[in-house]
C-alpha cells in the first residue's frame, strides 16, 4: 500500500513539473524584418521522488519572417490645390511615398518605368472633397523622385528640374520614405483654361523587387500554403495588390482683366462747372480703367495708348500741383503720379510719350493689377487739350 502511494506521489511531482515548462521564446513586434529567423526550444524540468532529473529539451522550432508588402502614398499639398497660370510650365504637386512593410522594396511610379505615365484624371471629383470637378488636362505629365531627405520633421522640398531627375524608386528601406513630384505644364492649352478650373492628377506607386530598376514584380503568396522555412510575400495594402495612390489637383488661377476707356470735359474757356463743353480750348481727361476679376494678380502691366493727333494734343503738368502728367489710382486710394517725358523709351518712372505719339505707362509707376474687382481697380488718367 505504501509502495503504491509513493508511486502516485512521484507521478504527481513529475506532472507538476511538466505543467510549468519554461519556453525560451522571444517576442517580436509587427515590424520585424523579413527574412529574420525565429527559433525557440522548449525545456522540461521535473523531479522523481523529490530528486531533480536531467532537463529534457525539445527540438528547435524555426521559421522565417515573411515579407509584409505594404506602402502608403500621401498627398502633401493643401486645399484648394496647386495654382497654375495659363502658359506656364513645370508646375508640380508633391506626395510622400512610405515603405510601410518590413523589407526594402523598389517602386514603380505612375505605371511607367519612364515616369511618363498620364496621371490626369478626366472628369473625376475634386479629391479635396469640395470645389469643382476635373474639367481640364495638364500636359506633359511627368513623375520624379526628390533627392531631398524624407522624414516626419524635414520640410517639404521644392522641385528642382536640374537635380530631381530619377523616375522610379530602386531601393527604399522599411519605414523610410521619399518625396515624389508629379510635374505638368499649362502652356499649350492656355486658351481653354477657365479661372478656377481644376485638373486632377494621381500618383500611383507599386512595389517592385529592390535593386531591380523597379522592373521585377514582387510575387504574391497571400493564397499560398505557409512554408515555414521560406520567406513569402504577403500583400498587406488595402487592395492586396502592392499598389497605392493619392490624388491632388492643379487649379487655374489667372488674371481676368477688363479694360475700359472714357473721356470727360474738365474745363473750357467759356462755361463753368458742371456745364463744360468739348469746344476748342477745352481740356479733356481720359480715364483707362483696368479691372481684374480673376484668381491671380496681373503683373508686368504696361498700358500703351496711341494718342489722337487730329485737333487735340497731350497736355502736361495737369496733376500733383502741376508737377506730373499722369495720375494712377488704385481703388479708392490716394493717387500716385508720373511724368510723361518725350523719349523713345523706356523712362525711369515708366511713363513717357514716344516721338510717334504713343503714351506708355508701366513699371515702376504701374506694376500690377491685383485681383479683387472694383476694389482693386486701377484708373490711369491723363489730359489733352482741343486745339483752338
Amino acid at each position: 500500500m505504501k509502495s503504491s502511494l509513493r508511486q502516485i506521489k512521484r507521478v504527481g511531482l513529475a506532472c507538476v513539473a511538466l505543467g510549468s515548462i519554461a519556453v525560451s521564446q522571444q517576442a517580436f513586434a509587427e515590424g520585424t524584418a523579413a527574412g529574420t529567423t525565429i527559433q525557440n526550444t522548449a525545456t522540461v524540468n521535473y523531479q522523481v521522488g523529490g530528486v531533480s532529473q536531467a532537463a529534457i529539451n525539445s527540438n528547435t522550432a524555426e521559421f522565417l519572417v515573411d515579407n509584409k508588402v505594404n506602402l502608403t502614398v500621401t498627398r502633401l499639398n493643401a486645399a484648394p490645390g496647386v495654382s497654375v497660370s495659363p502658359g506656364g510650365t513645370d508646375y508640380y504637386t508633391t506626395f510622400k511615398l512610405t515603405n510601410s512593410g518590413n523589407k526594402t522594396q523598389g517602386y514603380i511610379l505612375n505605371g511607367s518605368l519612364a515616369g511618363n505615365g498620364d496621371a490626369n484624371l478626366t472628369g473625376v471629383a475634386n479629391p479635396f472633397g469640395a470645389g469643382p470637378a476635373d474639367t481640364i488636362q495638364m500636359l506633359n505629365t511627368r513623375t520624379f523622385v526628390s533627392g531631398a531627405a524624407c522624414d516626419d520633421t524635414t520640410p517639404t522640398p521644392t522641385y528642382d528640374s536640374s537635380t530631381d531627375t530619377t523616375v522610379f524608386v530602386d531601393s527604399l528601406a522599411a519605414d523610410d520614405c521619399v518625396y515624389v513630384f508629379v510635374v505638368a505644364n499649362a502652356d499649350t492649352i492656355a486658351a481653354g483654361f477657365i479661372n478656377g478650373a481644376v485638373a486632377a492628377v494621381r500618383l500611383t506607386a507599386q512595389a517592385r523587387i529592390a535593386n531591380s530598376g523597379a522592373a521585377t514584380v514582387v510575387p504574391k503568396h497571400n493564397d499560398d500554403a505557409d512554408i515555414p522555412g521560406t520567406e513569402q510575400n504577403i500583400f498587406a495594402d488595402a487592395g492586396q495588390d502592392a499598389t497605392e495612390s493619392a490624388d491632388s489637383v492643379f487649379v487655374v488661377s489667372s488674371a481676368t482683366l477688363t479694360v475700359a476707356k472714357s473721356s470727360a470735359v474738365i474745363s473750357d474757356p467759356i462755361n463753368v462747372a458742371p456745364n463744360f463743353k468739348a469746344i476748342p480750348g477745352a481740356v479733356m481727361e481720359y480715364t483707362i480703367r483696368l479691372t481684374n476679376n480673376g484668381g491671380a494678380d496681373a503683373t508686368g502691366v504696361v498700358i500703351t495708348d496711341l494718342l489722337p493727333t487730329n485737333g487735340i494734343s497731350f497736355t502736361t503738368a495737369q496733376y500733383n500741383s502741376g508737377a506730373s502728367d499722369v495720375s494712377i489710382q488704385i481703388g479708392a486710394g490716394a493717387p500716385t503720379f508720373c511724368v510723361a517725358e518725350v523719349t523713345a523709351g523706356p523712362s525711369a518712372d515708366g511713363c513717357y510719350v514716344t516721338p510717334g505719339g504713343v503714351l506708355t505707362v508701366g513699371a515702376p509707376a504701374l506694376t500690377q493689377v491685383a485681383t479683387g474687382g472694383v476694389a482693386t481697380e486701377v484708373a490711369v488718367r491723363f489730359r489733352m487739350t482741343i486745339a483752338d
